[in-house]
């Protein structure tokens, strides 16, 4: 599952790399944006994405309940937090940012990620023969 994560934030990073290049030649203000539409959606979501997933809590192998959902609340929490810190340090910032760009930035990486996961996981469980949803 590690890997698979590793490899939707390196597709979301490469989308991104190649949009601020692209927004680089209209000029410092929608590069800005846009860089940091990307970051302000990437840094809660990966660091999510490392802390919920870890193994720390494993016992035997296995993942206790209430350790994982413990940690998933954490992550989560973790996560609205470093973004409302993210979008403050953004807006009180010195560096100007066009907002609607830096949103539609921000929007775009979320549409990618959901995206992707729905791409990957859905994959993974046809291949495992694994319904989701509704107990089955």
């Amino acid at each position: 599952m590690r890997f698979s994560v590793l490899r939707i934030l390196a597709t979301v990073t490469a989308v991104n790399f190649v949009l601020v290049l692209v927004f680089s030649s209209l000029g410092h203000v929608f590069s800005v944006s846009v860089l940091s539409g990307s970051l302000l959606f990437l840094i809660p979501y990966a660091y999510f994405s490392f802390v919920a997933l870890s193994s720390r809590y494993a016992v035997d192998g296995h993942i206790e309940g209430y350790s994982m959902v413990r940690a998933f609340y954490r992550a989560e929490a973790s996560k609205y937090m470093l973004t409302i810190l993210g979008f403050g340090f953004v807006f009180t910032g010195p560096l100007s940012v066009s907002v609607p760009l830096l949103i539609l930035s921000y929007v775009l990486n979320w549409l990618i990620v959901s995206i992707l996961v729905a791409m990957v996981f859905g994959k993974q469980n046809k291949e495992n023969n694994r319904w989701i949803g509704n107990g089955c």
